[in-house]
């Protein structure tokens, strides 16, 4: 086996997000080529997720910790993993702490590779901090989804640390969309989230359409924290019948989840190269996307392989519309939409590029560093969000009195239990 690469990443219980998926097709083919790919993992709960029990079943070398409400608990962790196998590449990916850690892996020798996923303003600090920061915490080089992306860090970064664009890639599948017949159904697949995905919005939209349409049907395809709000909505509209929330797929399942649709519906805010969007033109889905300045018009040609609308209302309702009305388009943009993915698209293309960047140069660790378990992390970045977690003193104080009152009361028990034991003996 080739080089030790370890990615970063996040797991849940029900996790469905477009980073896992592309990940789980990606070492697997990546360790098929000689590569040691591996997997360090953070659960937002306190149990084996979603694809911590994938990586298991496939034999993909992983590590799984419980995700810290501190950033610095969080950054330790990473810490303490590269300290147990150092690799000799390693990719932080969506990981804000991995990025911290990077700092301390590049100073020990090893090559340390970003990936900006989206337009996200997490991503955005990423630049700011580990790219345009200084040479402390700056990574070796970037990686990006999308042209916009690329371009957009290239025009901002001084001094510039090598940047490449390599998009996603996804399987291209047997099975194929449905033909269209009596009925019509649209999908969504993804995570339930107001942020970014704006999933009541869409929900809405669904309810719309399909009150309007009746030989249309809607499918609400995933997992997330607005599933609840998601099953209101619905169910306020009247709509139980005709919108559908489907819950979450495995996976290795999604292609037959689509190939019963037709139309893919994808109305976020923001987006880099969306992996749900790729795997569903693969199947040979019309795609309708809300306009974004990333990603989205990357893939899509409008009204050649897709259709990119301006709103959640009046123009995207126009779009479901004309897709109702004219089969011949349909069938037109379907064909269009699968060999846009095969020509451009395609797993193999990507985890080719992949290969060449991570074989193209190989750095050792240094005999005179030894990796640290602390790290002074700089200022907090607003553009982190919630993804930077760092209480202040009264969060501290209040977490070691409560840490100080469980340890008084494990002794408390301790000590009547003692007492009940020598009083038994004493009996005897």
């Amino acid at each position: 086996m080739g080089p030790i690469v370890q990615f970063v990443s996040y797991d849940s219980p029900n996790d469905v997000g477009g980073v896992s998926s592309w990940l789980q097709r990606m070492v697997p083919r990546l360790r098929a080529e000689g590569i040691d790919a591996r997997v360090d993992l953070f659960c937002s709960e306190n149990k084996i997720g979603a694809n911590a029990a994938w990586y298991r079943t496939h034999n993909i070398p992983f590590r799984w910790s419980r995700w810290q409400n501190d950033t610095k608990q969080t950054v330790r962790q990473c810490l303490r993993w590269l300290r147990e196998d150092f690799p000799q590449v390693y990719v932080p990916n969506c990981m804000l702490p991995a990025y911290f850690a990077a700092s301390e892996a590049k100073r020990c020798g090893a090559r340390t590779i970003g990936i900006l996923h989206s337009d996200d303003p997490m991503y955005w600090g990423i630049v700011d901090e580990f790219v345009r920061g200084s040479d402390q915490w700056r990574l070796n080089e970037l990686v990006t989804v999308s042209s916009f992306l690329h371009d957009a860090v290239q025009s901002i970064v001084r001094p510039p640390i090598p940047v490449h664009k390599i998009p996603y890639g996804v399987a291209m599948p047997e099975v194929r969309a449905a033909r269209a017949s009596e009925k019509l159904r649209i999908v969504y697949t993804g995570r339930l989230v107001e942020e970014q995905k704006r999933i009541s919005d869409l929900t809405r939209a669904f309810c719309c359409v399909a009150r309007h349409h009746s030989i249309l049907e809607a499918w609400i395809v995933g997992a997330g924290s607005a599933e609840a709000n998601i099953r209101n909505i619905i169910r306020a509209e009247g709509m139980e019948e005709r919108v559908i929330l489907k819950g979450r797929v495995d996976p290795a399942r999604i292609h037959q989840t689509l190939a019963e649709c037709q139309i893919f519906i994808l109305l976020s805010d923001y987006e880099g190269v969306p992996i749900s969007l790729m795997e569903a033109m693969a199947v040979g889905l019309v795609p309708i996307c809300l306009k974004t300045r990333s990603g989205v018009d990357e893939v899509i040609s409008h009204m050649n392989n897709g259709i990119i609308v301006t709103d959640r209302e009046n123009s995207f309702t126009d779009a479901v519309s004309y897709l109702v009305g004219n089969r011949e388009a349909l069938s037109k943009l379907s064909a269009a939409a699968r060999q846009t993915i095969l020509d451009r698209y395609s797993e193999e293309r990507c985890v080719t590029q992949w290969k060449h960047l991570l074989l193209s140069e190989c750095l050792m660790v240094s005999p005179d560093h030894r990796l640290r378990l602390h790290l002074k992390l700089p200022p907090r970045n607003p553009k982190f969000g919630r993804h930077d977690k760092r209480p202040n003193i009264y969060q501290k104080l209040r977490s070691r009195f409560q840490l100080r009152n469980r340890f008084l009361r494990a002794a408390k028990s301790t000590r009547q239990t003692a007492r009940m034991l020598v009083a038994s003996m004493m009996t005897d």
